[in-house]
């Protein structure tokens, strides 16, 4: 299990001058595993870089590039929750205690198809055929493990983050419902697109009316399946902990691992301006759980001066983004500083599963509420997996997000649409009402849903409002109105004009990288901020 970084790079021009080029990009993603760095030139065409942070098998047996009888090589930089079940079914004799060397055993007994078709977890992969000299690339359905795919002059490269493609490259973020497939001819390179995955999620396939089910039992199931995709998640040999922001997500995450190992000791985090919203609310719920919790109080300026450093790790312009990577940055850096905590729970995916941003109140339909939760579904390895995966993976550390587990995912949207639409002016009613059991405070269980962006200041002065009055002291009315419309998806803030600017200084014509920007629907507002919007 790994939280580190893949790079493969294939040319028909792999000399050594350029290998040493090609290395120094691989080595920009370092930061994601800091515990091991291997290089394998696989063939004269063929490059693996592997940095490795060791979670499972903490030997050198479960280092990679991993090998399957010299002919078939892997990286992965994920977690296959099911590999115990998969070695068991399949009789696989394992050569390590890595759960991604079962991504081999699987490719050689049915090839890709069965690898995609079986993985239960996040993950990005690279597996190299010796034989049918043949590169497959693919990821999680939702891209909760980033990937990025560079082309240009006849080279190729995967890579976890976009900084280790080289320059020269135009680059996409790797379709998390395709496969990917490289053959290497004698004198040539060939790409091709394989179908969508066979066990791609169904989220399009969720009910818009009421079923033979109960609500009662529809409560009881998504208890159940949340529980376990908390309890999968214990698969470590090292120290884990929990972000907290008191909101209900992280809340419910914290609480529910706290009660299945109620003898273990359980960390908690949690950042903020003094007295903020979050840091009240985290203190209250970390009492309740009995954890040892952190608190990091912070400034207003230290925010300001992590602006630049944010867009550097996150590599996205998405205005959302970084104002929610902005705080969690600085709180991961913490962690690696003064803990040895290396695996990070977290709350990531409940609001887009089950329509938990203030704005849902606001939909239209049923049918409008079920359109967008499948949208953001869809979209998430452009946003809030995007910055779970990049603001952990910078300080060495692996997220881990219970909410995006494939059976809870499958459970929760095969829940009728009725049935997660606001109820009492209050949305996530199903999932509260589902937890309704003594495992947080009635107040906290309760709270109206809070961007993590917004959480950690006051209303009264929302850290939206600080970047937005710093920005307006440096960018004039002139500059904005003037470069605004240079870019495409123009920016309708001088904030989200800000972010571009830095974003093209470190990334340039990388814009691609991102569809547009993230916005509430049925909204006139041109902020993003849920304190923006009416209920």
């Amino acid at each position: 299990m790994l939280m580190c970084g893949i790079f493969a790079y294939l040319s028909l021009h792999l000399n050594n001058e350029s290998l040493d080029e090609v290395i120094e990009c691989a080595n920009k993603i370092q930061h994601r595993g800091p515990d091991t760095t291997n290089a394998l030139r696989v063939t004269q065409n063929i490059l693996f870089v592997f940095h490795r942070l060791c979670i499972n098998d903490l030997t050198v047996a479960g280092n990679q590039p991993l090998n399957l009888d010299n002919r078939y090589f892997v990286m992965c930089n994920g977690e296959i929750y099911n590999h115990k079940i998969l070695e068991e079914l399949h009789g696989f004799t394992m050569k390590s205690h890595s759960d991604c060397e079962v991504i081999l055993h699987l490719f050689k007994k049915g090839g890709i198809d069965l690898v995609v078709s079986e993985l239960k977890g996040y993950y990005g992969f690279t597996i190299w055929d010796n034989v049918e000299k043949q590169l497959y690339v693919s990821r999680d359905a939702l891209g909760v493990r980033q990937l990025y795919y560079g082309y240009g002059n006849c080279n190729y490269c995967i890579c976890s983050e976009l900084k280790g493609i080289p320059e020269y490259m135009n680059v996409i973020a790797f379709p998390t419902d395709k496969i990917m497939k490289f053959t290497i001819l004698e004198n040539s390179i060939t790409q091709q697109i394989l179908e969508k995955r066979k066990n791609q999620i169904c989220y399009y396939q969720e009910p818009l009316l009421l079923n033979e089910t109960t609500i009662e039992q529809q409560k009881e199931l998504i208890y159940n399946s949340l529980v376990n995709a908390c309890e999968r998640r214990f698969m470590t040999e090292r120290p884990y902990g929990a972000l907290l922001s008191g909101g209900l997500d992280s809340s419910l995450i914290a609480g529910i691992i706290r009660r299945l190992k109620p003898t273990s000791e359980l960390h908690t985090f949690t950042i903020g301006l003094e007295d903020s919203p979050d840091i009240l609310a985290s203190r209250k719920v970390a009492k309740h759980i009995n954890s040892i919790h952190h608190e990091i109080i912070i400034t207003e300026e230290q925010l300001l001066n992590n602006v630049d450093r944010t867009i550097e790790i996150t590599e996205t312009w998405d205005t959302t983004t970084i104002r929610a990577s902005n705080p969690m940055i600085l709180l991961c850096e913490y962690i690696k500083n003064h803990t040895d905590i290396k695996v990070i729970f977290s709350g990531e995916g409940a609001d887009e599963a089950g329509g938990g941003y203030r704005y849902f109140h606001q939909a239209p339909t049923i049918e409008d509420f079920h359109t967008e939760c499948n949208s953001l579904l869809s979209n998430l390895l452009y946003y809030d997996c995007l910055r779970c995966d990049k603001s952990t993976a910078a300080f060495g550390l692996e997220v881990r997000a219970p909410f995006l587990d494939d059976d809870f995912i499958k459970e929760y949207m095969s829940v009728p649409t009725e049935w997660k639409m606001p109820k009492d002016g209050m949305e996530k009613w199903l999932i509260r009402s589902a937890f309704d059991n003594g495992l947080l405070p009635d107040d906290i269980l309760w709270r109206s849903k809070e961007a993590f962006s917004d959480g950690v200041s006051k209303a009264e002065n929302s850290w939206h409002k600080i970047i937005q009055t710093y920005v307006n002291s440096i960018v004039t009315d002139e500059e904005f109105k003037t470069n605004k419309n240079y870019y495409s998806n123009p920016p309708l803030l001088k904030e989200s004009y800000y972010y571009r600017k830095i974003f093209n200084s470190i990334y340039p014509g990388k814009d691609n990288v991102i569809p547009g920007y993230w916005m509430p629907k049925w909204s006139s507002t041109s902020d993003p901020s849920a304190r923006e919007i009416k209920n």
